[in-house]
């Protein structure tokens, strides 16, 4: 089976353990295309990869992360924290491609995790190279570098954001040039009226299609299902992350009683983030956001999410150290001259199941109501 000048003499002993006949031969397809020349031992359960362990030893090993009697992680933990023979690296295999299980299985102690739906002869080698480099360095568990990959991705995702929303800034004035096309046109130049609807429509697919991209670009998670989600807790943990713009505003922000929704946590996350960043950076300069969130319910039970912002005077100290740290930092957009401001919120709305709609938009007032659909309440 070996292929490049780095493959062991000696066959890897690898424990396989997965209770799929049809993935252990999956993953000994695999293992034929690797530089490695491993020699398989097929394991179906947790008690029986631990009789083997017990008796035997191996150089590394690859764990299902679901098997009938218990969990694979769980597993790699016990076996990361054991001595001799336990101490061998664990590759963490699972069709769950989520990002909270990869997190897991690297707590665990695992030095790799591998999703079923995408692994090739190549990623197969770097896990496993990866695995047989740490031991050799006599590495700790990869647990201290998870909260700083965590981070790292946080921030690639902020520069996409970036990213896309300058490529709206771009695309903006190519909307206007239609918009005003269309106002242009006579009776004699559209009779019907078909040329501007076609041209309007063209212009909100263009829209939608950046918003869209952006909201990809944020919140994409393999494996990201609707679940579960508290709208209170998510809109206090923004409120409280150090980390964002909105703890080291000047911005009051009033939270009632929210329900509880079955949606997508990224997609929610991310709207009321905006929601909360567009009407603190549309407030003037000496004046300070007052912002309070609260829900209803309509006549058929629909729960309804109201936003409503306010600008209020800021004290005469405050103002100035607002006034000296606007002059250094000035945003680069400026969301109280772009009319489509709110489009991504009522994009994020929209892909979860619901209604959005500008009740009050003035120069100092902000009142926006989301509707869901009752079905969405947990």
């Amino acid at each position: 089976m070996a292929r490049g000048a780095s493959t062991p003499i000696a066959p890897l002993r690898c424990v396989v353990m997965d209770d799929s006949r049809f993935d252990r031969k999956f993953l000994r397809s695999v293992a034929n295309e690797s530089r490695f020349d491993l020699d398989f031992i097929e394991t179906s359960s947790i008690a029986e990869t631990s009789e083997f362990l017990e008796n035997d030893v191996a150089d590394l090993a690859l764990l299902d992360y679901r098997v009938p009697d218990g969990d694979g992680i769980d597993f790699a933990r016990k076996l990361t924290s054991g001595g001799g023979a336990m101490g061998m690296p664990i590759i963490v295999v699972t069709g769950d491609g989520s990002e909270a299980a990869a997190v897991q299985a690297l707590r665990s102690g695992a030095v790799d995790y591998l999703n079923k739906n995408e692994i090739t002869a190549e990623s197969f080698d770097a896990a496993i190279e990866n695995a047989l480099t740490r031991v050799s360095r006599g590495d700790v568990p990869f647990v201290p570098g998870i909260d700083s990959l965590l981070d790292e991705n946080r921030s690639l995702r902020r520069i996409a954001i970036r990213n896309m929303r300058l490529l709206k800034g771009q695309t903006m004035p190519l909307l206007s040039f239609a918009g005003s096309a269309v106002a242009k046109m006579t009776a004699e130049d559209d009779p019907d009226g078909g040329k501007s609807r076609r041209l309007a429509k063209i212009a909100r697919n263009v829209l939608g299609l950046v918003d869209d991209t952006v909201i990809h670009a944020a919140t994409f998670r393999v494996g990201d299902e609707n679940e579960a989600v508290d709208l209170g807790a998510v809109i206090r943990d923004l409120i409280g992350d150090e980390k964002s713009e909105i703890f080291t505003s000047h911005a009051h922000v009033l939270v009632g009683d929210l329900p509880v929704l079955i949606a997508r946590r990224s997609q929610i996350i991310m709207l009321f983030e905006e929601l909360l960043l567009n009407g603190i950076r549309s407030c003037e300069v000496g004046k300070v956001a007052d912002i309070s969130i609260k829900a209803s319910r309509d006549p058929d039970g629909n729960p309804i999410v109201v936003f409503e912002e306010k600008s209020a005077a800021l004290p005469t100290q405050k103002q100035r150290l607002k006034e000296k740290y606007e002059d250094l930092a000035t945003p680069e957009v400026d969301p109280r001259v772009d009319p489509n401001t709110w489009s991504l919120c009522q994009r994020l709305v929209e892909k979860n199941s619901g209604n959005f709609r500008i009740a009050q938009k003035t120069p100092d007032r902000t009142r926006i109501m989301m509707r869901f659909p009752k079905h969405m309440i947990a």
